[in-house]
């Protein structure tokens, strides 16, 4: 089991999401939003995670990129994380929920929107879950 429970919602980010990704040289961005609070082992655990799956086979697995943080994280109510202010705006503007509920947005008191993201990004949200 990765994160299991403590998985609120994994969206795409960066160009998978809002349009524009290059098979040449654009990133596989993934966020992660979590249960408070942010525990020390959970860095460790979403980096194992995402080691795992830019070693597969898979066609751009490699330039897998992960970010995550909690509701208090992202309010900037905590330290902890991996969600520089960016990537947070990218989220707000443009991130594709690939797995749980935007709840997990309005529970950080985030505003939301939605945007675009090929077939392949919705396989990799899952592989947080299991």
């Amino acid at each position: 089991m990765a994160l299991g429970d403590r998985l609120l919602a994994a969206y795409a980010l960066g160009s998978p999401a809002h349009g524009g990704f290059s098979e040449l040289v654009s990133d596989i961005d993934v966020g992660l939003i979590v249960n408070d609070p942010p525990l020390p082992e959970l860095a460790s655990m979403i980096q194992a995670v995402a080691e795992v799956e830019k070693r597969k086979d898979a066609p751009l697995s490699a330039r897998l990129s992960v970010f995550w943080g909690t509701p208090a994280t992202l309010r900037g109510e905590r330290d902890g994380g991996r969600f520089p202010a960016l990537d947070r705006l990218d989220l707000i503007e443009n991130g594709r929920l690939l797995v749980g509920s935007d709840d997990a947005l309005r529970s950080a008191a985030l505003p939301q929107r939605s945007g675009r993201a090929g077939w392949w990004a919705g396989r990799l949200g899952g592989c947080f879950r299991q």
